[in-house]
């Protein structure tokens, strides 16, 4: 099977947005997976063995957000901790290399540049969301046009200022031919309202606006980029992936886990749910198969307690 060719079909889908993926959980077919973009075929990870499709669990996907940040002073500091925090990627846009410093920044992507020449690089990462902080009124402006002529459909765009300055910015963007309608779909201020003032305490306002956005469909499974562009790439070892969970499983449906001869990367939940499945993975003699794990049976006897089904799939 050449899932190293879909997984490169399956990044390539997502750099346009969410994508819906369906899995076939039970008979010959069990394993097989048809990514859509909701109308038209995009990929399969395997050609089906029979005409039977009648047990399939279905999923909308998208790419893992990525913060994107117009400017490096304390709220974006206080922003990038929280990103860390939550395993968020991050760029970092600012001229002063003093502030925009590996230092302060040492996982995020930094870009040393004006605004109004922000690298190509940008328009291509997955899922962003931009945040506006820069020094300067005019500043906010060359970023806020930037991204209202090359990233319209971002699913987030967030401006710092009081509605004073905000409605200056915007006044001087429609003096550029910027229409009221794009300016208002700007989370301006940004943030949601919760009352503090210090950078750590607008950053957390900002981050829970972030969170509300991207959380706001339900049944929405994210996936780490580095982790998918690393499939294309894997020539043995098993992908787990939790297609059922019942209880309070530690993972969501979708969370996904690659096991091989030498080591793991990723997590279906850790504890002693995880060293089973990686000791299940290693013996696997099957291509493809689905296995049924009680958390709390006297074998993994998991505080979370719940049930999870875990598909299992050999890449070599």
């Amino acid at each position: 099977m050449d899932y190293r060719g879909y997984f490169r079909q399956e990044l390539e889908a997502l750099e346009n947005g969410t994508i819906e993926r369906v899995t076939v959980i039970r008979g010959e077919n069990t394993g097989l997976e048809i990514l859509s973009d909701g109308e038209n075929i995009i990929a399969t990870n395997r050609p089906p063995l029979c005409d039977d499709f009648s047990s399939t669990i279905s999923e909308t996907i998208q790419a893992t957000p990525h913060i994107v940040m117009f400017g490096s002073g304390h709220i974006a500091k206080a922003l990038y901790d929280l990103c860390c925090l939550q395993g968020l990627p991050t760029t970092v846009i600012d001229p002063r290399p003093e502030m925009n410093s590996s230092e302060r920044f040492p996982k995020a992507t930094r870009y040393i540049t004006e605004y109004d020449c922000v690298p190509d690089e940008i328009s291509r990462i997955f899922n962003p969301y931009f945040c506006i902080f820069t020094h300067g009124h005019l500043k906010d402006l060359e970023a806020l046009e930037y991204l209202l002529e090359n990233r319209p459909a971002a699913p987030y765009i967030g401006m710092i200022g009081s509605k004073n300055k905000i409605e200056q910015v915007y006044s001087m963007a429609e003096e550029h031919g910027f229409e009221r309608e794009e300016l208002e779909r700007v989370h301006a201020p940004i943030g949601l309202e919760i009352g503090g003032d210090t950078p750590q305490e607008i950053a957390i306002s900002i981050m829970a606006e972030i969170i509300s956005t991207y959380s706001r469909r339900r049944h929405v499974h994210t996936i780490d980029i580095p982790f998918l562009e690393k499939l294309t790439e894997q020539r043995e070892g098993v992908l787990l992936r939790i297609v059922s969970k019942s209880g309070s499983g530690p993972r969501a449906v979708g969370t996904m886990m690659l096991v091989t001869q030498d080591g793991h990367e990723g997590t279906i939940g850790g504890g002693k749910l995880e060293l089973k499945v990686i000791e299940d993975a290693r013996s696997l003699e099957r291509e493809t198969e689905i296995r049924h794990y009680g958390l709390d049976n006297e074998d993994l006897g998991m505080a979370c307690g719940g049930d999870v089904d875990i598909l299992f799939q050999k890449l070599d």
